[in-house]
Order: C-alpha cells, then structure tokens, then sequence
C-alpha cells in the first residue's frame, strides 16, 4: 500500500496500548474512509498544545508540507472525531486531514498546520487591538462555521477560542471535536462534556436533563456570545482564575449577560448587541447564526449611520462604527458614548 492510499483503513484495536478500562465498551474495529499514511512519512517537531485525551506536534510531512500531528491517548475520543472529522472534511472552516498514522501502539491525525495558532493567543497578541473590522470578519466566519457544522446535523459542544485555530489569512477553523456530538448519538442519549466558562445557564440548572438537538444549538449560540465578547477585548476571559462555585453561581443570577456593559470604551455596537443578544437567559430569546452573521457583515461591509445623541438640548454625532463621541469644537472635552 502507498503512503496516500485512498482505501478504507480497518484498525482493530482490542489489543493495542490506547485501550482503557474507560474504553471497552468500543466496538472491535473502526473503519476511516480518509487516507492512511506510514509513520516514516510525516517528521514531528516541536509540542503545540496538549490536553487530557490528545498532543499535538508541529511536523513535516514527506519533508516539505508544514502539518499538525495530534496524537491521541485514549481510543474514544479519537474515534469520535475521526468520525467527525471525515464527516467535515470538504468544509472550508475545517482543518484539512492529509491522513492518518497508525502505528500499532497510537493513532494520530495528520492535519493542515494553523499558522496564526489559536485564536485566544491570537488576541493576546494585540495583533487585533483595535481592528474591529479583522475581528467583525472573524465572527462571521465562527458564525458560518458552526451554522455549516450544525446542517451537517453535529453539534461542537466545547467552543471557545482555544478551539478556534487561525489560518494564514486569519480565516477561524473549528477544531477538537473529540466531545461532539451528531444528531443520532444525541437521540441515543450519549453524554456530551463542556467547559464551564462557556455553558449556557440551562445547562447548569436542568443538568440531569437530555437536551435535544435544537436545545443544544441555542447552547452553542450563548458560547458563541461569551466568545464575541472576548473578542471585544483582545483576549480577557469572562471567568479567568475563578472557582467554580463562583462561575455556577454568576450563571444561574444571570450575571453573564451584565457584563455587557464592561467592554471597553470604543466597542462598536454591534459587538454590544450581538454579545448581549447571545447571552439572553431565556435560550428561545436568543438569535440564530444567520442574523448574528447579517448584524456583522453590516458592520464589516458598510458602517452603520451616526446616529443623533441628544443631551441638554445639544446633538453630539457618533463617529464611524469605534463607537466614539467626537470633540465639539464648543467644549473642552471628549465623552465615551456605551449604546
């Protein structure tokens, strides 16, 4: 067989070291209809990030194409996404898979290499300080992303921005979907993990409750919300260094959404509508990504209108979509306008 063969690979994995207590309910053998490649093809490098169920390496593949190798620890979650993944494959907000390797003691996913890395490191950077044109094109594509993922009838279940890898021209690609979800596995009543952070107050008050395909779309749509507001401010994490007991409570009093009025001075409004919007307590209040992605690419394409202020009897105008008050030239002082 050729290093890019196109057959489908058949793995048994009853006797393999990915095997876990944890995973014996697996079936004997899987199959991956994406192409499997020898060990020696693909050179690994440097560590990019690890987590509970995979590592992933910066490598090379056949010397000359930069790719990212994850390499998972356990057969379940690698099951489940090389299960999405070859479900995913032809979108344009997905990595591109070259392959797989297996090597009778791991599985690992040869993927397209995301030069810009995640997008909260992106944001920490500063390299989007300010560029809420760059940042409105982001969230329309995380919008279309997970509209595109979820008329594929799969659910993420873990969105943030660390999920949310940035090719080379900043275009957001989806990423770690070992806890998704498709729409028969739901039905069946698989369990489906989140972090915290990003979980939707439903989620916390009715967690013994088997949430439907739909419900979990408005779910994802709040995340969405905490993400935009991230966004705003290059990178700041709602819940960063809280406990959680601390993160439970604020999301049953509804404090989410009051945070709203702590973004920054200058924050456009749509970032102020759309974040508050996707963070309405009630999930049927909540809008769906198809208008989220209509309020964006009005601000990307063609600002928004000043609109009057009236204050005291005098009009103040709001310039270009910064949300900023310019200087009347009768005062001796600027003003921050929050809409």
């Amino acid at each position: 067989m050729n290093k890019h063969s196109q057959d489908i690979i058949i793995v048994n994995h009853s006797n393999n070291s990915l095997s876990t207590p944890s995973d014996t309910y697996t079936e004997p053998s899987f199959t991956y209809d994406i192409p499997h490649l020898q060990p020696d093809s693909v050179e690994r490098g440097e560590i990019i990030s690890q987590g509970g169920s995979a590592c992933v390496y910066k490598g090379t593949l056949q010397h000359s194409t930069l790719v990212a190798v994850k390499q998972f620890k356990r057969v379940v979650p690698m099951r489940n996404e090389m299960k999405i993944l070859t479900r995913l494959r032809d979108s344009n907000f997905m990595l591109h898979i070259f392959g797989y390797i297996y090597d009778r003691s791991t599985v690992s996913i040869v993927m397209e290499y995301a030069e810009n890395g995640d997008l909260l490191s992106y944001l920490l950077s500063g390299k989007l300080s300010g560029d809420w044109l760059t940042k409105a094109k982001i969230c329309i594509n995380i919008a279309k992303a997970l509209e595109s993922l979820h008329k594929e009838r799969v659910v993420h279940l873990d969105v943030k921005p660390e999920n949310i890898l940035l090719d080379s021209s900043l275009t957001p690609k989806l990423s770690d979907f070992d806890i998704s979800k498709t729409f028969t596995s739901i039905a069946n009543g698989s369990s489906w993990g989140h972090t915290l952070s990003y979980v939707s107050p439903e989620r916390i008050r009715f967690n013994e409750k088997k949430f439907t395909y739909e419900e979990l779309i408005q779910s994802e749509i709040y995340a969405y919300g905490i993400l935009v507001g991230e966004l705003a401010t290059d990178g700041k994490q709602l819940y960063k260094n809280k406990n959680v007991s601390d993160i439970l409570i604020a999301k049953l009093h509804n404090r989410d959404q009051q945070y709203n009025n702590n973004l920054p001075d200058g924050t456009p409004s749509t970032f102020r509508d759309i974040d508050f919007q996707c963070l309405e307590y009630d999930p049927l209040c909540r809008p769906s990504f198809i208008f989220v992605q209509e309020e964006f690419m009005a601000t990307a394409e063609k600002p928004r209108p000043p609109r009057p202020i009236i204050i005291i009897g005098l009009r103040i105008e709001e310039r270009g979509p910064t949300g900023t008050i310019s200087k009347n030239p009768n005062w001796k002082c600027t003003a921050n306008f929050h809409h």
